[in-house]
């Protein structure tokens, strides 16, 4: 099983100039990512068999899926890709 925890914390008030070179994918495993409350960004999350949780309140953007969950926090800005085929996603404020 692999694990991604991330905490982007260190871009601090400029996690809108964050750029991800690649998403978070993992084929069975949680994903845990912290971000500063302040997160203004763009969220694409998907899990096959996992459930989501957060701390944001998300602006939905198209129809709700029980395994897709697209959206927008705050402003929007930066995009947040998050994958897993069996496990659990979280959007946490750090």
């Amino acid at each position: 099983m692999r694990v991604f925890i991330f905490d982007l914390l260190a871009y601090g008030k400029h996690f809108d100039q964050y750029k991800a070179s690649s998403p978070a994918v993992t084929g069975n495993g949680l994903i845990r990512v912290a971000v500063p409350p302040e997160l203004n960004g763009d969220i694409d999350a998907q899990s096959e068999n996992g459930t989501f949780r957060t701390d944001f309140e998300i602006t939905i953007l198209g129809r709700i899926d029980a395994h897709q969950i697209r959206g927008t926090i705050g402003r929007g800005g930066a995009r947040i890709r998050l994958q897993t085929g069996n496990g659990r996603i979280e959007l946490r404020k750090s």
